[in-house]
């Protein structure tokens, strides 16, 4: 499948969730076929970082489940209220960035797109393709 910026970025600034990373800005470069993000500034670093680096402060159980929280209701109005719908397919502590200390955010939705329509023709071209073996 090749990529399609301009699909991409149709979809991306239609996103709009208190739990997604905003994208400000982007660039495209013809000559080298380049796509560059602009995202909103994240003060507080990826969920990585506050996990695994020594930090003065560490993080509550009670933060560790608003966290969780917070990724649930990203990836579900990702995945059910965007069209075509996107799959994240990337989810990892450093793809989640902690905007406030109460607010937790979903980043690079934009790298890992599946659309469902492309699902569908692969699962499509695999029937054609055992049906001909059968024959």
């Amino acid at each position: 499948m090749k990529w399609n910026a301009s699909e991409e970025l149709e979809i991306l600034q239609k996103v709009n969730h208190v739990n997604l990373v905003k994208l400000e800005y982007f660039c495209i470069d013809p000559k080298e076929a380049n796509c560059y993000f602009v995202y909103e500034y994240v003060e507080n670093g990826s969920l990585h970082s506050w996990l695994h680096e020594d930090k003065k402060e560490k993080l509550s159980w009670k933060t560790r489940l608003k966290i969780a929280t917070d990724v649930a209701n990203g990836l579900l109005y990702i995945h059910e209220h965007t069209r075509p719908r996107v799959v994240h397919k990337d989810i990892k502590s450093s793809n989640i960035v902690i905007i406030h200390t109460i607010v937790m955010r979903i980043s690079r939705v934009s790298r890992k797109i599946e659309r469902r329509r492309n699902a569908e023709k692969k699962k499509k071209k695999k029937k054609k393709k055992k049906k001909k073996k059968m024959h």
